[in-house]
């Protein structure tokens, strides 16, 4: 009887463990999906010209569902990375559409993100897929002009002639570099008025290390024939900045400002961390035993806001290991490799947000890791219960059976 219990015992141990595998590996199950397709036309657009988009995720939802939040954002040649649109794919189907109207000529990077989903009780992943087109520089720049006025009756009893001036846009980015002994700030923007490049335009870089309630003087620029402008800035101590550029407008176009925040952490004796939104960065830290990078951010709510960040590749020498958490969610940023450092992108909306950056996937294996002995646990204690219910009370009923009268 005894080496019948401890075969039992043995048996429910077995069982127990197989159970608690079997629970994390169903809870784990997912579809993977990927991007089977993505075509873009054309490839090289003349400035002006529309872009047309279409691609295909596989595998296809299931029949009636679509993939939702899929994602269309651009690097464009003076490195802002933007938003250009969200949009699902056809009901039954994996294919979806974006059109676009560049705004300034270049290479642009494109980027295609599917946030995933879970249909029918199975989770489908998230996945991405990158492209890039061209708009042509060497085509002639339209120049931007008044709507035509006929020559009016001479009536000159009125002096209100005034026009209303054509809207601007004015847009700044950073290009960082990562070492501290020669840190320093790459200043890229440009200045346009639908869709038309503004040349030979005065720019006023200005700012702020007390959050935008006092700014000083940085430089003074004037655009290119591409309506482009760039400088170098090496600010003096590293902490939070506000860059602001400007344009005052003239009697044809209209005022134009930007504003962009950014933070620089140094690290050991060599290297900086930066990084640079148009939302307000705080609370940027290093911690080097987890190696983990830690910011929030902050702004308007309901607007698009982004992230870009520069890390060294000293401090990560593969940026596959990198794991992004957005709200402690795992997101899936752009990254790409510039010099001696990784420029890590991602947009989202804005509000107040918490960024993590795990420069290896130890945070996500003992997270799973601790899932799955839980689940054996669980399996261990189910076994223990058993036994004490069944068990027991056999061998107790088997003592008293040979009991002698």
């Amino acid at each position: 009887m005894k080496n019948g219990t401890v075969f039992i015992f043995g048996a429910l141990l077995i069982f127990s463990l197989f159970f608690g595998v079997f629970i994390s590996t169903v809870q784990a199950s997912t579809v993977n999906t990927s991007f089977s397709g993505v075509s873009i036309t054309p490839k090289t657009a003349a400035f002006g010209q529309k872009i047309t988009i279409i691609a295909n995720i596989s595998p296809a939802p299931p029949s009636g569902y679509s993939y939702h939040g899929i994602q269309f954002n651009v690097i464009d040649i003076n490195g802002n990375y933007r938003l250009i649109g969200v949009n699902n794919t056809q009901p039954g189907t994996g294919t979806f559409y974006f059109s676009w109207i560049p705004d300034i000529r270049g290479t642009y990077l494109c980027n295609f993100t599917c946030p995933g989903e879970t249909f029918v009780g199975n989770t489908y992943t998230r996945c991405q897929s990158d492209g890039s087109f061209f708009v042509d520089s060497s085509l002639p720049t339209p120049t931007p002009t008044l709507s035509p006025v006929t020559t009016p009756e001479p009536t000159p009893t009125s002096t209100n002639t005034s026009t209303p001036k054509l809207e601007t846009s004015l847009s700044v980015n950073y290009q960082s570099s990562t070492t501290y002994s020669n840190f320093k700030e790459n200043i890229q923007g440009t200045l346009t008025s639908k869709n038309a490049c503004l040349s030979d335009s005065p720019i006023l870089l200005s700012y702020s290390v007390d959050g935008g309630n006092s700014w000083a003087s940085l430089t003074f620029v004037s655009t290119d024939n591409t309506g482009a402008f760039q400088a170098v800035w090496t600010p003096l101590v590293t902490g939070n900045y506000f860059l602001k550029a400007t344009y005052e407008g003239n009697s044809e176009f209209a005022f134009a400002s930007t504003i962009v925040n950014f933070a620089v952490l140094p690290f050991q004796d060599d290297s900086v961390f930066s990084v640079a939104s148009n939302s307000s960065v705080t609370a940027l830290a290093f911690n080097s035993t987890t190696q983990e990078l830690n910011f929030k951010v902050n702004g308007e709510t309901g607007t698009t806001a982004y992230v870009n960040i520069y890390i060294s590749k000293s401090m990560m020498s593969d940026a596959s290991n990198l794991k992004v958490y957005f709200d402690k969610e795992l997101l899936q940023p752009v990254t790409q490799s510039i010099g001696d450092s990784w420029l890590v992108s991602f947009t989202y909306h804005h509000s107040v947000h918490a960024v993590a950056l795990a420069f290896n996937s130890a945070i996500s294996n003992t997270q799973t890791q601790t899932r799955n002995l839980q689940y054996i646990a669980t399996g261990l204690a189910c076994a223990i219960f058993i036994f004490a219910l069944v068990v027991v009370p056999l061998k107790r009923k088997a003592k008293l059976l040979n009991v002698p009268n």
